[in-house]
C-alpha cells in the first residue's frame, strides 16, 4: 500500500522515469558506462529536489498562508531526493 498526501505519488513517479531511462541507456543506446547511470540518477534527484520545494512552499491565498504538504510515505516530497543520493552511492559501491 502506497500512503501520499497531495501531489507527493509524483516523488515515486520521477524515480520510476529516472530508473526507466537508465535502463534506456544501458539497454538502447548501448552506454554500458556506470558513471552515465549515476549521472543520470542524480539528475533526477536534482529534479525530484526543485519540484518537492516548488510544490512544498507556502501559497498565499486571502492574505494568508497556505500550507498543503506532498508527501509520500509521510516524508516530504524534497527528502526523497535523498535516497536517489544513497541508491548512486550504492551502485558507485558495488561497482
Amino acid at each position: 500500500m502506497i500512503i501520499w498526501r497531495g501531489w507527493g505519488l509524483l516523488a515515486a513517479v520521477i524515480m520510476g522515469a529516472t530508473i526507466l531511462a537508465v535502463i534506456a541507456v544501458h539497454d538502447g543506446l548501448k552506454i554500458r558506462s556506470i558513471w552515465v547511470a549515476i549521472v543520470i540518477i542524480l539528475a533526477g534527484g536534482v529534479i525530484n529536489w526543485f519540484v518537492g520545494r516548488a510544490l512544498n512552499r507556502p501559497h498565499e491565498q486571502a492574505g494568508k498562508k497556505l500550507w498543503q504538504r506532498h508527501c509520500l510515505f509521510f516524508v516530504p516530497m524534497e527528502w526523497w531526493s535523498a535516497a536517489f543520493v544513497l541508491f548512486a552511492f550504492y551502485m558507485l559501491s558495488v561497482r
